[in-house]
């Protein structure tokens, strides 16, 4: 039997503990990379676009609405990672 490396790389240490040989769980982390890349392009095209905008009383309102509603999401994935991992330890 072949032992584990020890390591005290903090996400080596996630991965094995969360993902290694769970292809459900690596599809899933694969898919919210993809999700997470497409954000982040769509943040680009409105930042762009933004910056070719004058600035104004108005977009800061944007802004901040956007902002609540980012960090909203944000909350609400962070809620659903915690369950589910709550829920691999007790499966574990």
């Amino acid at each position: 039997m072949t032992e584990k490396k020890k390591t005290t790389d903090a996400l080596e240490i996630m991965h094995r503990r969360y993902y290694e040989g769970k292809p459900e769980r690596l599809a899933e982390l694969e898919q919210a990379r993809a999700e997470d890349k497409a954000w982040r392009e769509s943040l680009a095209d409105e930042q762009s676009e933004l910056d070719a905008q004058p600035a104004s009383i108005v977009w800061v309102g944007d802004l901040k609405a956007g902002t609540k509603e980012i960090r909203q999401q944000v909350k609400a994935s962070l809620a659903q990672s915690a369950r589910e991992l709550r829920a691999d330890d007790m499966e574990s």
